[in-house]
């Protein structure tokens, strides 16, 4: 699992951008951010949003 700092970071990071987007943007965003994660960020990404 990624570090509690991290964690947090990338929460804070989703959470100010997710408001400014429409559903098929948020997708691709959150689809993005699992990708630069790498291995197991498919799975991070749901329990940071």
């Amino acid at each position: 699992m990624i570090a509690e700092e991290k964690y947090s970071e990338l929460s804070e990071h989703i959470g100010s951008v997710l408001p400014l987007l429409n559903e098929k943007q948020k997708r691709i965003f959150l689809a993005s951010e699992a990708i630069s994660l790498g291995y197991g960020g498919v799975k991070i990404i749901p329990s940071v949003v």
